[in-house]
């Protein structure tokens, strides 16, 4: 479905995942992330990209690779660190 829906769109709003993560990507949610960094199109990611943790910025295993992101309430810290 997330390809099909892919195909059919100019932009991808990210809100998969919050700023608490703390373990890493796997599965399915790996799988839909991939999916959307090899889509092609813009990428808006809400607070942070799903995949970062906020605090460290470190990728857990995969992210998304906004284009922009647009954060609410704070500043995230991790957000400064983000390495891709």
């Amino acid at each position: 479905m997330a390809r099909k829906d892919l195909a059919h769109c100019d932009l991808v709003i990210d809100a998969i995942l919050g700023t608490g993560l703390d373990r890493p990507v796997i599965g399915l949610t790996a799988e839909v992330i991939t999916l959307i960094n090899k889509s092609k199109k813009k990428i808006l990611s809400l607070d942070i990209p799903s995949g970062v943790n906020g605090n460290k910025g470190e990728v857990m295993g995969v992210a998304v690779k906004a284009d922009y992101t647009v954060t609410f309430g704070l500043p995230k810290i991790g957000k400064c660190f983000i390495r891709l």
